[in-house]
């Protein structure tokens, strides 16, 4: 069995039992990987040869494969026996090919560093259907020199019709691309509680299955802007085939495999999110491919690539709750429809601005009210507030402007770690008959360093309610008895039992006979000609009597 270490810098190093086979595995970008040859045995390639240049080096017995980009294979000692006894090569597609053919028609010389080799023909090897294949045929074109490191001038001289016994053409290896989740469209991201889905697409079906082995290594805790263990769904990672390694030192690193399988040209990589209530910034992970099997290599022959994503939050709500039902847990208690504050006058109008979690950073949220400067009826007006008070309560003030209107305004802040904040409007008591007056506070430009998307409740315009205390359900009217000398004004007085914020009408009207009657005023008594400028309307009404009105 071949036993596989590594090394303090990464490199891997193998050895085996003379005699056996031994895996020859891609190294990663500017690793190293050496494996130990022996007589007789097999080297198991991992990777196409064609991927990388090879050669001996001077006076030693070694065979390096050395890749565009970084990354070299070391095959300590393959040159030490006779070409007799040299490991067969076995390459991913399942083709075994002698040494003396794999190297037929190259500069590689063939001696060992001790004294010559021994002398060798060529020998056929066998495909994965057990047909044999002579190693020639089977490197065509390629046995003229080294092998190209591009996949371009590799697949021109495999595309030829370099056929095995069955007739079937040679093809290149498959090429894989790796297509991380893009958000919108370009950049790799996901929101929490959705899976991080890496595609996998395959540029031609292969006829052995294809691993693509991944990781990804995350802080143990919580920390600032980076994704950790805590933000994915564990209870999903058996099924999905992930593995928790503890690196002991604080960190912890997702590993797993998926395939591409045989007759197929697509896999996809899943890692599970978690939807949890923390407000948090986007949080970034990196996953590293770690290996890919199977004969497939990636565009180009490129060093294994690594990807950058981003897991944004979707967690924060802001907005007035409801005085009813304040709990800012419940997203139903946030006001959309409405009143979200209520006082009766001489009393504070507090609105309390709820957000849907706590957040490690101070949530801040400017506010705005508009209000005439003098008594509107049903609307609170700047007459109605104490100003008294605004600075206590930070509330700034600008106006009026060319329509009369006053414009109050300032922030509000949810303190890190807290769910609420409050906005307070002071109001006056006054001995004014009024009905209830309302106002309305817009909330803008919500903002939270550790979160980059807060949403308002609603359309952001909310309602407040400052009730009247002066009874107005008694309000009463008297009238009092009116004397004049003919040719005069007859002046009634209506008096009011106290005062109001708006203004009070009343009807009125006299019922009086057509003609002179003794003892009582007539139609024919009065000026009809001064009616209308005294906002009189007369009716006759046809049984002798005309009815004034006003």
């Amino acid at each position: 069995m071949s036993q596989v270490s590594t090394s303090s810098s990464g490199n891997l190093t193998s050895s085996r039992p003379g005699g056996q086979a031994v895996a020859v595995p891609r190294p990663g970008q500017g690793a190293e990987v050496v494996v130990q040859s022996s007589p007789g045995g097999r080297l198991d390639f991992g990777f196409d040869p064609g991927q990388a240049s090879f050669s001996r080096p001077e006076n030693s017995n070694d065979l390096v494969f050395e890749f565009e980009g970084g990354g070299k294979v070391t095959i300590s000692g393959f040159f030490e026996v006779g070409d007799e006894s040299l490991p067969a090569l076995s390459l991913p597609d399942g083709l075994e090919v002698a040494a003396v053919d794999f190297f037929a028609g190259s500069d590689i010389d063939m001696t060992t560093a001790a004294g010559p080799r021994s002398s060798g023909g060529g020998t056929s090897y066998a495909d994965n259907a057990g047909d044999l294949i002579d190693g020639l045929d089977r490197l065509g074109s390629l046995g003229t020199e080294q092998w190209d490191t591009s996949v371009d001038s590799l697949a021109e001289p495999l595309a030829e019709s370099i056929a095995d016994d069955r007739g079937a053409l040679f093809m290149p290896p498959p090429v894989l691309t790796i297509v991380p989740p893009l958000y919108d469209g370009n950049a790799a991201m996901v929101m929490e509680g959705e899976d991080l889905v890496f595609n996998i697409e395959q540029s031609r079906v292969s006829d052995v299955d294809v691993g693509v082995s991944w990781s990804v290594t995350v802080p143990a805790d919580d920390a600032p802007g980076v994704a950790s263990y805590a933000d994915f769904d564990k209870d999903r990672f058996e099924e999905l085939g992930i593995t928790t390694i503890d690196n002991g030192d604080g960190t912890l690193t997702l590993t797993g495999t998926v395939t591409v399988p045989a007759g197929s040209d697509h896999a996809e990589i899943h890692i599970p999110t978690l939807d949890d209530t923390q407000i948090e910034s986007d949080e970034r992970l990196t996953l590293v491919i770690t290996d890919v099997t199977g004969g497939a290599i990636l565009p180009d022959n490129a060093p294994l690539p690594s990807f950058d994503v981003v897991i944004r939050d979707n967690d924060l709500l802001v907005g007035p709750v409801d005085p009813n039902n304040p709990d800012p847990n419940n997203p139903n208690n946030y006001v959309t429809n409405g009143n979200a504050a209520f006082t009766v006058e001489g009393g504070e109008l507090v609105f309390t601005i709820g957000q849907s979690s706590p957040s490690t950073a101070d949530t801040t949220v400017d506010w705005s009210i508009t209000i005439p400067g003098e008594s509107t009826s049903g609307k609170v007006s700047y007459v109605d507030l104490d100003e008294g008070q605004f600075a206590a309560n930070d509330i700034s003030v600008s106006g009026p402007d060319a329509d009369g209107n006053y414009v109050l305004s300032g922030t509000v802040t949810i303190k890190a770690g807290e769910q609420t904040g409050i906005i307070t409007i002071p109001t006056t008591d006054d001995e004014l008959f009024e009905l209830d007056e309302s106002l309305q506070l817009e909330l803008s430009n919500q903002q939270n360093t550790a979160a980059d998307n807060i949403s308002l409740a609603g359309t952001g315009s909310y309602n407040g309610v400052v009730a009247d205390n002066d009874g107005a359900d008694i309000l009463s009217l008297s009238i009092g008895d009116a004397r004049a000398v003919e040719g005069g004004t007859l002046e009634f007085t209506v008096t009011q039992s106290g005062e109001s914020g708006a203004d009070t009408t009343a009807d009125w009207s006299i019922t009086i006979p057509a003609t002179s009657t003794s003892g009582e005023v007539s139609y024919a008594d009065l000026d009809n000609g001064a009616f209308t400028a005294n906002g009189i309307t007369a009716e006759n009404n046809g049984d002798g009597t005309w009815t004034l009105s006003g």
